[in-house]
């Protein structure tokens, strides 16, 4: 499950047996399932400039600390875009 791919090694990780009943009643009607044929990819560089500049410093640092090396990488990134 994504979820866990993506959560469990947090120190809050979201996860489906941590969701609350009402969550996921009012949630899960607004959830529907689609096929798409994808025709055309176009990618855009995003690194989330769209935080404060408190948010974006607390993101990296988060990010250093996961202990991985591609969110350490992503925090780099992150980094880099600062200085230009």
């Amino acid at each position: 499950m994504m979820m866990e791919k993506y959560e469990e090694h947090r120190q809050n990780p979201i996860l489906w047996d941590k969701l609350s009943p009402h969550l996921l009643e009012s949630d899960l009607k607004g959830i529907v399932g689609f096929k798409i044929k994808v025709g055309e990819i176009q990618a855009a560089y995003k690194l989330s400039q769209n935080r404060n500049e408190t948010d974006y410093l607390h993101i990296i640092d988060q990010l250093k600390n996961e202990g991985n090396s591609n969110s350490k990488q992503m925090a780099s990134l992150m980094e880099n875009r600062l200085k230009k």
